[in-house]
């Protein structure tokens, strides 16, 4: 397990952080990125750059209310952006039929993965990013893999 600790200052510098981490590779098609964090503490920045990263060209937003986004790429990847905050049993989790979207051509993003970690199947690889506010604007960010 490789745990790699990133400060930064502005919203900015975060979605500019996530644009970094996909665009070099340390995020990919294949992976699972548990986005944690408290209210306000930076996921859906964070879910932007990796996205713009990973190639995405449309504004990413909070799917709070619809619980999943599908962005797709230029180059025909997807990108399906869940929001979990609202999942409160195994039914609920289990009736989005998340393992449809979970391949290697899909990037998948989960904010509040918390909800759901008990349902996820233990030997699928998530990669955790723990975000934390350490001011107004700024925030620490732990990256967690596996390798």
């Amino acid at each position: 397990m490789i745990k790699t600790v990133y400060n930064t200052a502005s919203p900015e510098e975060t979605t500019a952080l996530g644009a970094r981490l996909s665009s070099e590779g340390m995020i990919a098609a294949g992976d699972i990125v548990a986005l944690s964090g408290d209210l306000g503490a930076g996921k859906t920045v964070l879910a932007k750059g990796i996205a713009k990263g990973f190639g995405v060209a449309e504004t990413v937003l909070s799917p709070s209310y619809p619980v999943l986004l599908e962005y797709k790429t230029a180059d025909r990847r997807n990108l399906y952006h869940f929001d979990m905050y609202r999942i409160a049993s195994a039914d609920d989790f289990f009736s989005l039929d998340f393992y449809e979207f979970v391949n290697e051509n899909s990037l998948v993003l989960i904010e509040w993965f918390e909800n759901i970690q008990n349902y996820i199947e233990k030997d699928l690889a998530v990669l955790t990013a723990a975000l934390r506010k350490t001011g107004d604007q700024t925030r620490e960010i732990t990256i967690t893999t596996l390798s």
